[in-house]
């Protein structure tokens, strides 16, 4: 079923959104909905989207060296917010 629903995706990066339809039943997930189900905090500062690192003013480039080792694809860090 993950893998229909992915399949059938459609993705608004702009609006934090993923849609899909499995039967004939339309599914909706966001960022709230998704904290809501996992019954996880979703207060406090987000950002998302494909120019998220823009809105944040950040450089990618040394985020990613911030969170990964060099030379390995080893994650080190989940603190991102």
């Amino acid at each position: 079923m993950v893998e229909a629903f992915y399949f059938q995706a459609e993705v608004f990066p702009d609006k934090s959104l993923i849609v899909s339809t499995i039967k004939g039943k339309k599914i909706s997930l966001n960022p709230m909905i998704i904290a809501e189900k996992l019954k996880i905090p979703h207060d406090g500062s987000c950002v998302y989207g494909d120019d998220w690192d823009l809105d944040l003013n950040v450089n990618l480039s040394e985020v990613i060296r911030n969170v990964f080792q060099p030379n390995t694809t080893e994650f080190v860090s989940s603190k991102l917010h």
